[in-house]
C-alpha cells in the first residue's frame, strides 16, 4: 500500500491485516508479514490467506496450517472465514483467536452482506482498500449501519485480547 493509504486507514481507525498468499512454507509467510509490518509501520496482529485467482494463489485452505503459522509468527487472530459459518463468535484455537466467517462486499450481493451484518451477532467484513471505491455506496451503507469497529477492539470488548 502506497503510505497515503497507511496513513488514511490508520487516521480512520481501520485496522491493517495480513493477507497473506506466499503459503507454501512459513519462511516465506512469516518473511512477507515482516515486511507488510516494517511498509505499515505498525505491528500486525491478525491474518487471513489469499484465495485462488489467475494472479494469486494462496493455496488450498488447510485450517491446521495457518493456525499453525499465525502462532509461530505471534500473531492473535486468524479471519479465516471457512468452516464455521455458525459460530456466532471466534474460537480460541490452541492459543490463536479463529473467526468462523466473514463476507466480503466486492464478491457478495448488497442484500446478503446487509442480511450477514444483522444476523451475525459479531459479523466480520474483510474489505480490500482498493476495492473500496468499487463497492462505495455499500460500504457508506455498512458504516451506518452503526456496527462497525475495528477487529482488535471487537477482540478488546469480548476480552479475547
Amino acid at each position: 500500500p502506497t503510505k497515503e493509504i497507511v496513513k488514511e486507514l490508520l487516521r480512520n481507525h481501520h485496522e491493517i491485516g495480513y493477507h497473506s498468499d506466499r503459503n507454501f512454507n512459513f519462511k516465506a509467510f512469516y518473511n512477507d508479514l515482516k515486511t507488510l509490518e516494517r511498509i505499515v509501520g505498525v505491528k500486525i496482529i491478525g491474518f487471513t490467506k489469499h484465495g485462488r485467482s489467475p494472479t494469486r494463489d494462496g493455496g488450498p485452505w488447510i485450517e491446521e496450517k495457518f493456525i499453525n503459522y499465525g502462532i509461530r509468527a505471534g500473531l492473535k487472530y486468524l479471519a479465516q472465514g471457512e468452516g464455521h459459518f455458525d459460530w456466532e463468535i471466534p474460537h480460541v484455537i490452541r492459543g490463536i483467536i479463529v473467526f468462523g466467517h466473514h463476507v466480503t462486499p466486492k464478491r457478495s450481493k448488497p442484500n446478503e452482506v446487509k442480511e450477514y451484518i444483522k444476523g451475525k451477532k459479531l459479523p466480520m467484513i474483510l474489505v480490500h482498500p482498493e476495492d473500496i471505491l468499487l463497492i462505495k455506496g455499500l460500504f457508506e451503507e455498512i458504516l451506518t449501519m452503526g456496527r462497525i469497529v475495528s477487529v482488535k477492539e471487537a477482540l478488546k470488548i469480548l476480552r479475547m485480547i
